[in-house]
């Protein structure tokens, strides 16, 4: 009992309102939702040359280092990993727009020079959490955006959940389309669905952790989900570890990707925790995240530690939503991910017994569970309502936390500009809409 009460008064668990077994099954929940990210993320950067065996190592260490940080420094039950978009943009974009201006040489030396980048970048936002910038920033967007970000959000993890069932698929002439309604992966997935939500309905204690578990095991007894021909493979630490290239980083040539970078990894996270943070109620009633310069120092930390490992920005992930909609509310959730991400160091083949389609019906249900800040946006004020149905319906469309605020900035300081009642928008929203103006007009999107 003594271990108990100590974990329970260092977590502050049940001043929290919450339980120790809430909390490891939130933290679980949490976990099997992202654990994706081992996998995928290690073959992402395989494209950029670097080793997949260290690939895997970076993700895994890094994303346990940045969760911890999270829960050790700020106290909050949001896990963090590299991010996805994030990590395409460094594969597809940072990496050949630098391999590009180093021109000829040792192939392994633009994915290096691209960490340093990485590295300098979360230097950066260290030094703007630490004098408090971020969290300016944060606090003065307006609580409708806010919580138009969090609906956004819901959308967007609901469709990449639709995604990965094969329920909707890309079409060249509108973009998306239903797909193969008798795909096996369709009617599994839909079938976990009916039982999540089911489970959901029924308040089921760690209903999301367990309609992934039956999902899986529905797949295999149907023979849809292969079984690994290995479970166990040991970590490769050398092959990225501290490889970055700080000093080959520090050049003006690569100026403009270093700002690309800085804001893409800035309205992301921004967007994140914000919108986790109204999902999970922890927004104070201005609409703040008590304690928000410490959980954006994590975050910054964390994408420092990421380049020097060997991978991508680290973030603050938004399948952290499916841990607190399992009831998770404080850090001690996320030693949980952290646990995971620790053993799939060494399991990172078992992962590969989750099908994506095996997740899909956990990111719709939290995507509802999300969605459900649209009751709470001012509607009958067009100023507000609008501005937020931008932001909420950008997030998806455009595949980006960041770009859809942006919109909804936009939207938000032109109606209530031209609607004369500017003297209601604050000099931090009007810088953030000139930076957003500058980065559509002078960086390359995409």
């Amino acid at each position: 009992m003594g271990v108990v009460a100590a974990i329970d008064r260092f977590f502050s668990v049940q001043d929290s309102g919450s339980t120790i077994a809430t909390e490891l099954r939130g933290g679980l929940t949490t976990f099997a939702t992202m654990a994706y990210i081992v996998v995928v993320n290690a073959d992402l950067l395989s494209k950029a040359g670097i080793p997949v065996e260290s690939a895997v190592f970076a993700t895994c260490a890094s994303s346990a280092i940045g969760t911890f940080l999270m829960a050790w420094w700020a106290g909050y039950p949001f896990a963090l990993a590299p991010g996805m978009g994030l990590n395409a943009y460094f594969v597809f974009s940072v990496v050949p727009a630098v391999a590009a201006a180093l021109g000829p040489g040792p192939p392994d030396r633009a994915w290096k020079v691209a960490l340093g980048l990485v590295g300098w970048s979360g230097g950066l936002f260290l030094v703007a959490t630490w004098l408090e910038l971020r969290s300016r920033v944060m606090r003065e967007i307006p609580m409708t955006l806010k919580l138009a970000v969090s609906t956004g959000i819901g959308l967007f993890i609901a469709f990449i959940g639709m995604q990965a069932a094969g329920v909707v698929v890309a079409d060249a002439r509108t973009l998306v389309k239903l797909g193969d309604v008798h795909a096996p992966s369709v009617w599994i997935a839909g079938a976990g669905l009916l039982v999540t939500a089911g489970l959901w309905v029924r308040r089921i204690p760690g209903a999301l952790l367990i309609g992934i578990v039956a999902t899986t095991a529905l797949a295999m007894m149907l023979g849809h989900a292969a079984t690994p021909e290995r479970w166990v493979a040991f970590p490769e630490v050398s092959g990225t570890t501290f490889q970055w290239d700080l000093r080959g980083a520090f050049d003006i040539r690569f100026l403009d990707i270093m700002i690309a970078l800085l804001f893409v990894d800035f309205f992301d996270t921004m967007g994140t925790l914000v919108g986790v943070g109204v999902q999970g109620g922890f927004l104070d009633d201005k609409g703040r995240l008590p304690g928000d310069n410490r959980a954006l120092s994590a975050d910054a930390a964390a994408t420092v530690v990421g380049a020097a490992l060997g991978t991508a920005p680290v973030t603050t992930y938004v399948e952290s939503a499916s841990g607190i909609a399992a009831g998770a509310r404080t850090g001690l959730a996320n030693m949980v991910v952290v646990g995971g991400f620790c053993g799939a160091m060494f399991f990172a083949p078992a992962l590969t017994a989750v099908p994506s389609f095996a997740t899909a019906p956990v990111l719709v249900v939290v995507g509802a569970l999300m969605a459900t800040s649209l009751s709470r946006i001012e509607w009958e004020d067009p100023s507000e309502g609008i501005a937020a149905f931008v932001t909420a319906l950008a997030i998806p469309v455009t595949f980006s936390i960041s770009d859809g605020l942006a919109m909804g900035v936009a939207v938000y300081l032109g109606s209530k500009a031209l609607g004369g009642r500017s003297q209601e928008i604050s000099w931090v929203m009007w810088t953030l809409g000139g930076i957003f103006f500058l980065r559509f007009l002078f960086i390359p999107v995409g």
